[in-house]
């Protein structure tokens, strides 16, 4: 089986932030049941080049620690604009035609491994594509809205109270699309509103 493993930024072999731990740790688990994978996701200007087997599908610096007032701002006039969670709209430049055109650069695939809600949130096609699984790293509207009550500005407060109501309609969406969801804790299976659902079970 080969499956294409689409994430928000590609693998550059020192995972350091929890959601590259993640992935990495995912990845290793399907390869040690046979599975077949290629990679496909955008990379940070001083990650390392692409190997055999990675699309890189440009390079971009999504970290917020890093960005300058300015980019935050773009950031948030773009995901306006497209109607988009900032996260999403930080990698949504690519037309589909585009896209589609990248991700078969994998060659036959069997499917798609979508890791956390980005990618598919900013191109919703990439769900039903292909057979799709997807993988919720955490349940991101919840921890929106949980911002959202603790932020200290009303104009943070009202910009998570966004981000809160697109992501929970997106990750609704997704989990519809998807084949098979994989949580990380049953708390976020139930959250996500699959506790009984046949297509998703506890990660690995």
């Amino acid at each position: 089986m080969h499956l294409l493993f689409l994430s928000s930024l590609l693998p550059d072999g020192r995972p350091a932030t929890g959601f590259e731990i993640a992935n990495h740790a995912i990845a290793e688990s399907y390869r040690r049941q046979g599975v077949r994978l290629s990679f496909a996701g955008f990379r940070r200007p001083d990650s390392r080049e692409p190997r055999d087997g990675e699309i890189c599908l440009g390079e971009i610096a999504i970290e917020n620690a890093t960005a300058s007032l300015t980019r935050k701002v773009g950031w948030v006039g773009a995901a306006t604009l497209r109607n988009l969670p900032i996260s999403a709209a930080k990698i949504a430049g690519l037309n589909p035609e585009t896209l589609r055109r990248r991700l078969a650069e994998a060659g036959p695939v069997d499917g798609y491994v979508l890791s956390s809600v980005q990618m598919p949130a900013a191109y919703p096609f990439l769900a039903r594509d292909k057979p799709s699984i997807f993988i919720a790293h955490n349940v991101e509207h919840r921890s929106a809205a949980e911002n959202a009550r603790n932020a200290d500005r009303l104009h943070r407060r009202m910009l998570y109270v966004r981000e809160a109501a697109l992501l929970r309609r997106i990750e609704n969406r997704i989990c519809e699309d998807a084949a098979a969801i994989h949580t990380l804790s049953d708390e976020d299976r139930t959250a996500l509103g699959l506790a009984d659902s046949p297509r998703c079970d506890l990660w690995p």
